[in-house]
């Protein structure tokens, strides 16, 4: 230990160490203040130093236990980290042969046929390139040309998702990542039900509800909640909650587009 604590004498002068001297220390403890010095040497600011203070404290105590489970907690992955380093150490051209079976069935069907997915163009975790393609009401108002009417579309829609988050609060659904993918999924689909009533209106259409607009749209949601309804099954908890927020929601749009929107609409102008 002696170049040891040549090398770390401030390290070595708290462990009681004198420059030359010759004295037994738990492996553990210096191994744990070798790391520390060495995380000494980062940056103030970085974040690995509360992993400093922390092993500081720990080799200062004269507890085995705790020292062994510091060990342990840091090292319990290190032998699946080596593992993963060698297999990346020897990457090798992938092949379609070369996939495991099991992923190689989940893209490619028996009969030949491939899965595909599209994806937006562009690094989609920055946030200039994800606002591209959240343009629904830029696209209405493109459509329509006319912001009360753009209001007339995403006033029954804003509703609904109001109604759909006070329900979540009276049953105790809560909102997590697996389940408020819901809210732009039904935006989507409520401007699809909400335009044909207004591309209507405009159109100088009366009786809304008597049309087959109204059924065409009530049939298509109906199909719709179907779909997400057997989400709700699911014994994944994540997956069930969609469904179940997903199926709540479209009911609200459904009713806010069969009632809200008729009477925001008023009576049919004339067209000149």
């Amino acid at each position: 230990w002696r170049a040891w604590a040549e090398l770390n004498p401030d390290t070595a002068r708290r462990f009681g160490i004198a420059h030359g001297a010759t004295i037994r220390v738990s492996s553990r403890v210096a191994s744990i203040d070798v790391v520390a010095t060495l995380v000494d040497r980062t940056p103030p600011a970085a974040p690995v130093r509360r992993l400093e203070r922390a092993l500081i404290a720990v080799a200062a105590q004269s507890n085995p236990k705790a020292q062994e489970t510091l060990s342990d907690v840091l090292t319990a992955s290190l032998s699946q980290r080596l593992t993963d380093l060698r297999l990346m150490l020897e990457a090798a051209p992938v092949t379609l042969d070369s996939l495991p079976d099991g992923l190689r069935r989940a893209w490619v069907a028996a009969d030949g046929q491939a899965r595909i997915e599209v994806f937006p163009k562009g690094d989609t975790r920055r946030n200039d390139v994800i606002a591209r393609f959240v343009a629904v009401a830029g696209l209405l108002l493109i459509t329509l040309r006319r912001l009360r009417v753009v209001a007339l579309v995403l006033t029954p829609l804003l509703l609904a998702g109001l109604l759909s988050l006070i329900t979540c609060v009276v049953i105790g659904l809560p909102l997590n990542f697996a389940n408020i993918i819901a809210l732009p999924l039904l935006l989507g689909i409520g401007v699809a039900f909400d335009i044909y009533f207004v591309m209507n209106w405009r159109a100088g259409l009366a009786g809304p509800l008597q049309s087959s607009t109204a059924r065409a749209v009530l049939f298509s949601a109906l199909t719709t909640t179907t779909a997400f309804g057997s989400l709700a099954l699911s014994r994944h908890p994540g997956t069930a909650g969609m469904g179940a927020l997903l199926s709540m929601g479209l009911f609200y749009t459904v009713l806010c587009t069969l009632v809200v929107l008729p009477a925001l609409l008023g009576q049919v102008k004339p067209r000149a």
